[in-house]
């Protein structure tokens, strides 16, 4: 407050403050045979940062050694199976962090990573539009209905 003259002059401030949730990044790796017995190559690049970006990599490689970097190699001093960890840090500070089960084989061979395997089979669709909320069934193997009901925006799963 501001006098002067007689007059009381009042000034007002408004500060606007804005917040928003930042996203995590996303940890995922792969990894391949390197060069050599026992030799594995690590791969960090699928992993990701949906509102910034990934500044930082660390590897954790099960056999009492750590690395860094979006793509590194390293070689196991003997066979066995080692838990491999990555952490991601983004520009938030925020981390992320992915574990794969790495097997070396005797002969110094690396063992592929595990594929998903997706089942192909027809499943029988249906959809009953009328006047009414659409509604879908899916019958399973054993003939059993499963519907899939939406009704003034929401999904019920029967």
């Amino acid at each position: 407050m501001l006098r002067a003259f007689g007059i009381t002059i009042l000034i007002l401030l408004t500060a606007v403050v804005s917040a928003f949730a930042a996203e995590g990044p996303i940890a995922q790796f792969t990894y391949s045979p390197g060069d050599g017995p026992y030799a594995v190559l690590f791969d960090a690049s699928g992993a990701t940062d949906p509102d910034g970006e990934i500044t930082s990599y660390q590897w954790t490689f099960g056999d009492g050694t750590t690395g860094s970097g979006e793509k590194v190699a390293h070689t196991y001093p003997a066979a066995g199976s080692f838990s491999v960890t990555l952490v991601v840090f983004d520009t938030a500070h925020a981390t992320a962090t992915a574990t794969e089960t790495v097997t070396i084989a005797a002969d110094g061979t690396v063992s592929a990573p595990p594929v998903p395997e997706f089942a192909r089979a027809a499943v029988p669709v249906g959809l009953n539009v009328g006047n009414a909320a659409p509604e879908f069934s899916l019958t399973d193997a054993a003939g059993k209905v499963h519907s899939l009901s939406d009704y003034l925006g929401r999904v019920v799963i029967l």
